[in-house]
């Protein structure tokens, strides 16, 4: 999961990511955007140069931790 710096708004973080697989999980915050990014989109996510964070490294992992 990644949270992306988002100070342009989320509508403009959507247009960058729209050929990227992944799933919302964002929270609401109006600073940033969370995504969940299949891991095969990973490379071509990262490729955007976006400023981000990385929150979870394995999602499936974390669950099953839980």
């Amino acid at each position: 999961v990644f949270e992306i710096d988002a100070p342009e708004g989320v509508d403009a973080i959507l247009e960058q990511i729209a050929n990227i697989d992944f799933i919302d999980v964002d929270e609401g915050s109006p600073d940033s955007y969370s995504v969940a990014v299949a891991p095969e989109s990973v490379k071509d996510f990262e490729a955007l140069g976006l400023k981000h964070v990385v929150v979870h490294e394995d999602l499936g992992a974390d669950i099953l931790l839980e």
